[in-house]
């Protein structure tokens, strides 16, 4: 079998769909398939490469004021001269740019269809998950022209013969049962095997400067992830014997402005970590060593740290966002003043800490292992 993923990030770039794709991808061709990732060419990457077993096709995709603009010829063009019947084509995240002009040939592939979503803007605002000024403007913006963006795209996405979704009743299952998509199936997300290995390398916090157990936080420096927050109630909570340590992909302006927060918070001095550049061998052993899991982002649905943390059989402390609140091994705070209580109830807890991490990583074994995800999706492909 053929199968085609479209999605807008694929390596060398990282974000949690990133991930979520490539450890897809990568199985699939490992079970045999032909296995091609269609994806947005940036800088001087090359167009066509192979890694792991997975061919990379890369076109440039930007959007100017939610308009995808770039190769949309050559993409399309891509599309329809490769995908045959029996082929089956993977749409990641409908409102991608790369969705919007897969959309418009849908109805001339002759292949497999299906969108494999990662939560959606559902047309509600859900104010009581509004954390910030900045969240409610943005859903107070986003909400409304995602409705009318699906709206638009509406009879194209029925020609799918299927939507994978995260959750049973996350936002993106809900709103697609309610407009008439009934063809829809559950995969939740895992992340990689090595962090379900007990073994760890514990001289590997050492490395990073990192002496005393630490609170760990894996997410791109940007606002969306909300790292400022995160070492802001940090400091308020003033854990003893406890430090924060922050791990992103590159020292971005976002990644500054933390480094400069962090020099002027005399209560964190010496215990906040900021680290960019930390190869996925040593990120893996950073999880595995941490005492717990904190994020502090504004958006996410059914972020990868967290399964990460719960697979090393470590608990979180979240914000409320997306599905985590149904997600064991942890705790949710629903404003500034919770989220600092429950840093300091963690780091004076320390058998209620391991026992939330052991109930967690019951449950990511249970239901996050990848091969299982890597097989559940070959069987929704050859079922449609």
């Amino acid at each position: 079998m053929k199968a085609y993923f479209v999605c807008y990030t694929y390596w060398p770039n990282k974000d949690g769909v990133q991930m979520v794709t490539q450890y897809l991808a990568e199985g699939l061709a490992t079970l045999g398939h032909d296995v091609t990732v269609v994806t947005t060419r940036q800088q001087a990457q090359p167009r066509l490469e192979a890694h792991n077993g997975v061919s990379i096709q890369r076109f440039q995709m930007t959007k100017k004021l939610k308009v995808p603009v770039g190769e949309k010829v050559e993409f399309q063009k891509f599309l329809l001269e490769n995908l045959s019947a029996g082929d089956a084509l993977i749409t990641v995240c409908s409102p991608s740019g790369f969705s919007a002009w897969t959309f418009e040939i849908v109805d001339k592939l002759p292949c497999k269809k299906i969108l494999y979503q990662h939560g959606m803007y559902d047309g509600r605002l859900h104010l009581d998950r509004v954390h910030s000024a900045v969240r409610l403007a943005k859903l107070l913006l986003l909400t409304p022209y995602s409705e009318q963006y699906h709206k638009r795209h509406w009879k194209q996405i029925m020609q799918y013969d299927a939507c994978i979704h995260l959750f049973e009743n996350d936002s993106s299952y809900s709103y697609f049962e309610r407009h008439g998509f009934h063809k829809n199936y559950v995969i939740n997300n895992s992340c990689e095997e090595a962090v379900f290995l007990e073994q760890h390398d514990e001289s590997i916090p050492a490395k990073y400067g990192i002496e005393k157990r630490y609170f760990l936080y894996v997410g791109n420096y940007c606002a969306a992830k909300n790292q400022m927050k995160a070492v802001r109630l940090f400091a308020q909570a003033a854990c003893p014997d406890t430090d924060l340590v922050l791990i992103g992909s590159t020292e971005n302006d976002y990644a500054k402005s933390v480094r400069a927060l962090i020099e002027t918070q005399k209560a964190t001095e010496g215990k906040v970590h900021l680290l960019t550049g930390i190869s996925r061998e040593d990120t893996v052993e950073l999880i595995k060593n941490s005492y717990a899991c904190l994020l502090t982002s504004e958006n996410e649905y059914l972020p990868i740290t967290i399964i990460e943390s719960l697979a090393a059989g470590k608990p979180y402390i979240s914000t409320n966002v997306g599905v985590v609140p149904q997600l064991p091994g942890g705790v949710v705070g629903h404003n500034d003043e919770e989220l600092t209580y429950w840093m300091r109830y963690f780091a004076s807890h320390e058998d209620y800490v391991q026992q939330l991490g052991e109930i967690g990583h019951t449950y990511a074994v249970e239901n996050c292992m990848p091969r299982d995800k890597v097989r559940k999706l070959e069987k929704i492909i050859l079922k449609v």
